[in-house]
């Protein structure tokens, strides 16, 4: 597969998000969709579709056939032309995996926020790298349950003289311990990259890498199941009262990175995603449009050529 075929998709949460896991099994009445180790995800069809809708309003109906070859053919009940092809006659070509968790926001005692990770979560990410061709980084760390690794600037430390510094995240203390294989460096580097040039980003770019707190697996999972976004609603009729609820919805926070893949056998439908993302995409995914949540920044690395991947 040539480095035109695949890549890394990076994502970044500009509104909080809801991608519904259709069920509950806790208090929440509509959770988001987690994997098998409760780590948040957004399921590759929803994925997909946020893509192809997209693609839809950026390319339009003249090039809806390449659409079609990319995607995926539509229902028979949303053809538009007799010619158009219908699910039985082929799939779609582009293979879009899940998009999985890379840095977590979590309110800090200092600092407002920190984007928390572990060594799961970095392992993860640099195996997706070695797949498609990226060179990985150190990923061989250890993170115990009452420590945080961090960079020696980073800006959630609690200074405190004679004693190590701390790192309050909620209301959980952590020993802050600093992080010298450089792996919260190329966490920042892959997570600034995606964020456009303007000026009102700066902030966070400046601040990404001094905001970074790696913490044990089963802390993050801990954080990443009681630390998301929920929100009571309710739903109030022509009368002014509320016909219905009040009912819990689960997001993931504003200022989530995620990241995932790409693949396709040949170019066309690649070019097809990449012409559709444009120089500066924002597209939505998950549930509730119309309140403006799942407003979502997407960038995509292609996979490098042959000759400069990592043996």
């Amino acid at each position: 597969m040539t480095e035109a075929c695949q890549g890394m998709i990076m994502y970044f949460c500009e509104t909080p998000l809801h991608a519904g896991a259709g069920d509950s099994r806790s208090h929440i009445d509509l959770p988001i969709q987690r994997d098998y180790r409760d780590f948040p995800i957004i399921n590759a069809g929803g994925v997909k579709g946020g893509f192809r809708e997209r693609a839809e309003k950026k390319l339009g109906d003249g090039k809806r056939l390449d659409i079609f070859k990319a995607f995926g053919p539509p229902p028979p009940k949303k053809k538009k032309k007799d010619d158009d092809p219908t699910p039985d006659q082929h799939g779609g070509a582009l293979d879009i995996s899940d998009a999985e968790i890379l840095l977590f926001p979590v309110r800090s005692y200092q600092g407002l926020f920190a984007w928390i990770t572990c060594p799961e979560i970095i392992s993860d990410f640099c195996r997706r790298l070695d797949v498609l061709g990226f060179k990985p980084f150190e990923t061989d760390i250890d993170a115990p349950e009452d420590t945080a690794l961090v960079s020696a600037a980073n800006i959630n430390r609690i200074k405190r003289e004679g004693q190590p510094d701390k790192i309050i995240l909620e209301d959980i203390a952590f020993e802050a311990e600093n992080e010298e294989r450089g792996i919260i460096k190329h966490l920042a580097a892959y997570a600034s990259a995606m964020l456009p040039s303007q000026s009102s980003y700066n902030h966070l770019r400046k601040t990404l890498e001094n905001r970074i707190v790696i913490l044990a697996d089963d802390v993050f999972r801990d954080f990443a199941i009681l630390s998301t976004e929920v929100t009571t609603r309710i739903c109030i009729g022509e009368a002014g009262t509320v016909v219905e609820g009040p009912w819990s919805e689960e997001y993931l926070p504003l200022n989530t990175f995620l990241f995932g893949s790409i693949r396709a056998e040949q170019s066309e439908p690649i070019k097809t995603f990449t012409n559709s993302l444009g120089t500066d995409a924002v597209i939505q995914m998950g549930g509730n449009k119309t309140i403006g949540k799942g407003h979502v920044r997407v960038a995509y690395y292609p996979a490098p050529p042959d000759s400069a991947r990592k043996e």
